[in-house]
Formats: structure tokens, sequence, C-alpha cells
């Protein structure tokens, strides 16, 4: 018979997850069909929209946001293709990137600062999983985009503490031993992400064993639902040891 967990994790400020079966979590809704168009290029016609993407006006970053339901996004709809992942993302696992005018932007452009945001979320949640699994198992693993050893962020030459990603880009690289640093040491975050170095990224840390099907820029409602697959993968891996 298997040993039933019931736990509770309090998910820094945001929700508390509770754990009541040999899954870690309860079962997460169907949304795969909705996340196989997550790679497609970003276009739209909408001039508000094309500001928010190009970096034009875009709203500041509320790093103290307390955020535990997709409720709280004024921009969502249950419609939206997103709209599922986010909600798993925000209320199963409680990560959150945010903004100050309480919307998500999912047609905003995913930059590789925001990426790092998100990422250094997922692997607090990841090893979280692995030690309420009680299980040795790697549930990520120490990877460089460009083969560049970094230590210290401080040695990361474009990046200043006063960053909203300073945070996040120190705890990957001097916690998780993970940079993105190019060969002049330059994590350009504001630089939006591809879809190339999204997945080649997200299987160096995680081992997903995903190819990008496109090279076009992804925005941030398409990797909500690549983020939340990946983070159920390692549900599938640490419940399967």
């Amino acid at each position: 018979m298997k040993k039933v967990l019931t736990l509770a994790l309090l998910t820094t400020g945001l929700t508390i997850v509770t754990i009541n079966s040999p899954r870690l979590l309860l079962a997460a809704p169907n949304y795969a069909a909705s996340s196989n168009n997550s790679q497609q290029e970003v276009t739209t016609k909408n001039p508000e929209q094309l500001r928010l993407s190009l970096n034009i006006d875009r709203p500041a970053f509320d790093n103290e946001a307390k955020i535990n339901s997709v409720s709280q996004f004024k921009d969502l709809k249950t419609t939206d293709e997103h709209f599922i992942a986010l909600q798993s993302l925000t209320e199963r696992y409680g990560i959150v990137v945010a903004y100050k005018d309480g919307n998500f932007h999912s047609e905003i452009l995913l930059s590789r600062g925001q990426f790092a945001m998100f990422l250094d979320q997922g692997l607090d949640m990841a090893l979280k999983l692995k030690e309420l699994s009680g299980k040795d198992i790697d549930v990520y693993q120490r990877f460089s985009a460009n083969n560049i050893k970094l230590s210290s962020v401080s040695k990361i030459k474009d990046l200043h503490p006063k960053s909203p990603y300073y945070k996040s880009v120190k705890s990957l690289t001097e916690r998780y031993g993970i940079n993105f640093v190019d060969a002049g040491r330059k994590f350009r975050p504001e630089q939006p992400l591809t879809a190339k170095e999204l997945e080649n990224w997200l299987d160096g840390v995680f081992r997903t064993g995903k190819k990008p099907i496109t090279n076009g820029k992804i925005n941030r409602g398409q990797f909500v639902m690549r983020l939340n697959d990946t983070l159920d993968l390692i549900i599938d891996r640490v419940d399967k040891e």
C-alpha cells in the first residue's frame, strides 16, 4: 500500500498548497491541447499590445505582489488559452511575476530577465517537491547556456543591484549554479527570449527532452504554459521514483 502524504507547503507569501496523495499535488486540469501552440511566434494587430510587446510604456514589476488567485489579474479571461496553466502556476505552485497595474500582460514578449524571475521560483518549488517526497532524486542540474563559469552575480557586467531581476539572477547563479550570460559575461535582461533559447535552457536545467519547433519570440502567456508543463513533468518524475 502506498504511503499517503498529508502535508502543507507554505510558499513565500503567496498561497498554501495542501498535498494529500502520493502524487504530491492534485492532478492538473487538462490544458495539453492549448499548450501545443505555446511556441507559436507572437503576432498582434492591437496597437496597445504591440507597444507593450516592444517594451514601449511597459508597466513596472510588482516584486511585492500578493497574488494567490488568477482572479486577481484584471486582464485575464477564462477563455484565454493560457488561463489554466496560469491558474496552476499561481494557485498550485505559488509562482507569480506580476505588474503593478494589476494585469498579467500575456501579450508582452518574455524577456531574459522575466525568465530568470519565473525560473528562480520554479526551482524553489522543485526543491520543495523533492523535500516533501522524501526521495533522493535530482530535480534540476547545474547549467551554463554558453559554458561560462560564473560563481558570483557580481561578475555579470550588465546587471545592477537595483535591477528588478537582480535577486533572481543572483539566486540562479550562486545558489543553483545556473547562468545564461554570453561570452562577454552579459545577461542582457531586457532582450526577448526566443523559443529555441527557452527549450534549450529548460532542457539544460530540468532535462525536459523538448526541442524547439520554431525560433520565434514568445510572450508571457505562451511561456506560462511551458513552465507549467515542466513542473508537472518534475512531479511525474518524482512520483515514479
